[in-house]
């Protein structure tokens, strides 16, 4: 009696164990499945959103070196006179003061509102630059400061960065840059407050003659920004 007892006991036992192992097969196969499907979508959403960054980005760029164009010719605004002084962010404030005339985000100067990049481009930060001479935009080879180009520096966060990059290359036509990369930081601070930086022409190869570009700085993690010249000089 007590050997069939041990039996049977033995026989619910494997039975029970086969079922939880077919249990956690099914939980992980599920799992996998959503993961897979999930990382699918996700994927589409992300360049779909892409673009429509990369869209929102260049029409940005493009208003703002507008209203720059528009201040130079209607209100007189030299290259030095132009201002991205604004309610939001501080540190583009000229000393001594630039007439209102000549600023972006004025009303009496180009208009502009101030796009800070974070909401509507899910990118981490817009910044006014002028600094450096892209090659083969404007005049090349100078020894002072007369041939920085003033340019629109967008430094990118977030997991969408590449797509986001190379979404940008690809409406600006850049086949050959998806994106380019570069070892040094020549682009970014310090903000433009009147005054133009040292002139070098870092951007030879293919982005030569290329006014507006996205790339990727080699560092760890890394990190991609959007250039685009609003004054070549």
């Amino acid at each position: 009696m007590n050997n069939t007892t041990d039996k049977k006991n033995n026989e619910y036992g494997s039975v029970l164990f086969f079922i939880l192992i077919g249990v956690v097969l099914f939980a992980a196969l599920s799992y996998t499945v959503a993961q897979m499907m999930r990382g699918g979508n996700a994927e589409v959403i992300s360049e779909q959103k892409a673009e429509l960054y990369a869209e929102e980005i260049i029409d940005y760029a493009r208003q703002v070196r507008l209203a720059i164009q528009n201040m130079r010719i209607s209100n007189g605004c030299s290259d030095e006179e132009i201002s991205f002084e604004n309610d939001v962010v501080v540190g583009y404030e000229h000393t001594p003061a630039v007439r209102d005339a000549c600023k972006v985000f004025h009303p009496d100067g180009g208009g502009m509102n101030w796009n800070s990049a974070t909401s509507s481009f899910n990118t981490g930060s817009i910044e006014y630059v002028g600094h450096t001479a892209l090659k083969g935009i404007g005049t090349d080879n100078c020894t002072d400061t007369s041939c920085s180009e003033l340019y629109m520096f967008v430094r990118f966060s977030g997991i969408q960065n590449a797509k986001i990059c190379e979404a940008l290359n690809t409406k600006l036509g850049h086949t050959d840059i998806t994106p380019y990369p570069l070892t040094t930081y020549v682009f970014g601070n310090p903000r433009f407050i009147g005054a133009y930086g040292p002139t070098h022409n870092p951007t030879g190869g293919v982005l030569t003659k290329k006014s507006a570009f996205c790339y990727e700085y080699s560092s760890s993690p890394k990190q991609y920004f959007f250039i685009y010249t609003l004054l070549a000089r």
